[in-house]
């Protein structure tokens, strides 16, 4: 039972970084701050040089957590997708990340000390950095995660009541203007053209479900008339292009960086620490929301 739910944790949702600069800068102050007050790695063997000891384990901290949260992400974008991130490939991350600063903060100063890579050295770094670490990353882990979903359980909750008043608000409606518009929509054959002469696709944007973005390509998923199960092709152009070609449909609208959504097709919203997430009609997966689109989509859903 334990190993289940120990599993069952480490395959939990887990927000990516949006503001990476934040935990370098976070991270290396509070390394600095650990390393001026216990004086760990034998700082205070080194007399004199003590400061500069310090000044040199934080830099190279600094560099570091750089890797982890900048360059590793740009190399390997898949294995950092948001999509795909969770606790436990967080907490390996961060495993990653302190096993790094200790080699850091050993090579620097074998380096300025001249001690010629000294393996006992390498060994005490490692043992202060396992000895230090683990609290305060534990603690951040949790009120990180708990934060997160708490905040989005409160958007989720929101756009729902949005999503309600909405679909209440249908019957209350003027037939005729509300027939109107689904004519208009429905006779207005939306076309979506790429960068390649068989990259195109036209369909009505009633069924469109929803667009994400893949590498140079968009993946369009629709459903035709009739059918009940959705359909998929890959277009080549942007996201920023497909945002232009369906500007004039409102219900059509961006709610990620990477995602396009049909909101008339939004039956639920539910959140977890990663964010908020459209579950579509007809459609089993489900659609990120950022934080920074869940005003609009929210303002939307109400229209």
């Amino acid at each position: 039972m334990f190993l289940y739910r120990l599993l069952h944790w480490l395959r939990a949702p887990f927000p990516s970084l949006c503001q990476p600069w934040k935990a370098v800068v976070y991270s290396t102050l509070i390394i600095f701050i650990i390393l001026a007050l216990f004086r760990p790695f034998g700082i205070a063997q080194s007399g004199s040089k003590q400061w500069l000891f310090i000044m040199g384990s934080t830099l190279s901290s600094a560099l570091c957590t750089a890797l982890f949260a900048y360059v590793l992400p740009w190399i390997f974008p898949e294995w950092h997708a948001e999509r795909h991130w969770t606790v436990g490939r967080h907490i390996l991350q961060q495993m990653g990340m302190l096993l790094c600063i200790a080699v850091g903060v050993w090579g620097f100063n074998c380096w300025v000390f001249g001690m010629l890579l000294n393996w006992r050295f390498l060994v005490l770094c490692v043992g202060w950095v396992i000895l230090l670490a683990p609290f305060p990353t534990a603690i951040f882990l949790f009120w990180n995660q708990n934060l997160l979903l708490k905040r989005n359980l409160q958007d989720a909750m929101s756009m729902n009541e949005a999503l309600l008043k909405r679909l209440d608000a249908l019957p209350k409606e003027s037939n005729q203007a509300t027939q109107a518009a689904k004519e208009e929509m429905q006779e207005q054959q939306l076309l979506l053209t790429g960068d390649t002469r068989d990259s195109q696709l036209t369909l009505l944007p009633s069924q469109l479900l929803y667009a994400e973005s893949c590498s140079n390509y968009v993946k369009v998923v629709w459903l035709a008339e009739g059918a009940h199960e959705a359909q998929s092709r890959l277009l080549r152009l942007t996201m920023k292009q497909l945002e232009e070609q369906v500007m004039p449909y409102d219900v059509l609208t961006r709610c990620h960086r990477a995602y396009l959504v049909n909101l008339r097709q939004v039956k639920q919203v539910s959140g977890n620490s990663q964010g908020c997430q459209l579950r579509l009609s007809a459609c089993e997966e489900t659609v990120p929301v950022s934080r920074s689109y869940v005003k609009k989509v929210k303002d939307a859903l109400l229209q």
